[in-house]
C-alpha cells in the first residue's frame, strides 16, 4: 500500500488505537469485578472501523461482539477489515448501521460489556442525552455486566494547542499524527479537538477527524451513573511508579492523577 494514499480510518488506527490492549482491558476489568468469571459478549458503541470488537473475537472463539455505528462508510471498511481475517473469525462481529440509543434486545443480545471508548461518550452535551444514554446501556446488560468509557482530563486537557508524535512505518517512513485542541470553554466545557495527519510526501490532512465535545468532570460523570443506577461505580487509572513513571497498568483509583494530562476508564456496573 502507498503511504501516501492511506485511508484515515488506516491513519487513526496506527496512530491511536490499541484493540487487543483495550480487549484484554475490558475482559479483566469484567473479571476482577465478577469474582473471576469470563465475559463472552461485547457491545461495542461508536464503534468506528470496530478495531475493539475484532480484537474481542480475535482472542477467543467463543466471543461475539455488536459493533454500533452510524456512518455506513466506516461500517463498510471495518466490514471489509473484518473479512479479511483468516479463519472466519468476523463471522461473531455484528455491525449494525444505528443511533446506539435505539439499538436493543432482542435484535441484539444482552452484553456482558458494553464499551464506548475513544471518549465518543463526550458526543452527549446534556445531562439528559447522558443520562439517557446511561440508562439505555444498564437496561442492557447482563447482570453483574459492566459499561465503559474512557475520559481525558487534567489542565492541559483545557488548553488550546497542538501536540505531535511520529510514527514510524514498516518500511522507514514517518507520519506525524497531530493532536490539536482548538477551542474550549470553561463555561459550557465545550472543546473543539481536531486530527490531523502529515504523510510522507509533506501532504498535510487537515481535519482527517473532528469532535466537538463537551469534556465532563469525572464527579459529574460518577454523580449520573449513579443516577442511572449503576449499583457500582470505579474510575480506572494508570498506576504510577514511585520513580514517577507510568506502570502501563489500569486499576481502580481514589484519587484522580496528579499530572497535567490524563487518560481514564469510568466503570459502571450492574447488580
Amino acid at each position: 500500500m502507498d503511504e501516501n494514499t492511506m485511508n484515515n480510518l488506516d491513519l487513526y488506527q496506527l496512530a491511536v488505537q490499541h484493540p487487543l490492549s483495550e480487549a484484554f482491558f475490558l475482559s479483566r476489568a469484567y473479571e476482577e469485578l465478577n469474582d473471576f468469571q469470563q465475559a463472552s459478549i461485547l457491545r461495542e458503541d461508536f464503534c468506528g472501523s470496530a478495531a475493539v470488537s475484532l480484537a474481542w473475537v480475535m482472542t477467543d472463539p467463543d466471543r461475539h461482539a455488536v459493533a454500533i455505528d452510524t456512518d455506513a462508510a466506516t461500517l463498510a471498511f471495518a466490514r471489509e477489515q473484518i473479512d479479511n481475517q483468516p479463519d472466519q473469525v468476523g463471522r461473531n462481529v455484528k455491525l449494525i448501521c444505528e443511533d446506539v440509543r435505539r439499538v436493543a434486545p432482542p435484535a441484539v443480545s444482552h452484553a456482558h460489556i458494553i464499551a464506548s471508548l475513544n471518549f465518543s461518550t463526550l458526543i452527549f452535551k446534556t445531562e439528559a442525552q447522558i443520562l439517557d444514554y446511561f440508562r439505555r446501556c444498564l437496561k442492557h446488560l447482563t447482570p453483574g455486566g459492566i459499561f465503559v468509557m474512557d475520559l481525558f482530563g487534567g489542565p492541559g486537557s483545557k488548553q488550546v494547542g497542538i501536540a505531535n508524535r511520529q510514527i514510524e512505518l514498516d518500511d522507514d517512513q514517518t507520519i506525524t499524527y497531530h493532536w490539536e485542541q482548538r477551542s474550549y470553554n470553561p463555561r459550557s466545557q465545550d472543546i473543539d479537538c481536531r486530527i490531523h495527519f502529515t504523510m510522507p510526501n509533506n501532504t498535510v490532512r487537515r481535519d482527517a477527524f473532528v469532535y466537538d465535545w463537551r469534556l465532563w468532570e469525572v464527579p459529574q460523570l460518577l454523580s449520573l451513573m449513579r443516577q442511572a443506577g449503576f449499583a457500582k461505580r470505579e474510575v480506572w487509572g494508570e498506576q504510577i511508579m514511585p520513580d514517577g513513571q507510568s506502570s502501563g497498568q489500569f486499576e481502580p483509583l481514589d484519587q484522580l492523577p496528579d499530572s497535567k494530562d490524563w487518560v481514564v476508564y469510568l466503570i459502571g456496573q450492574k447488580h
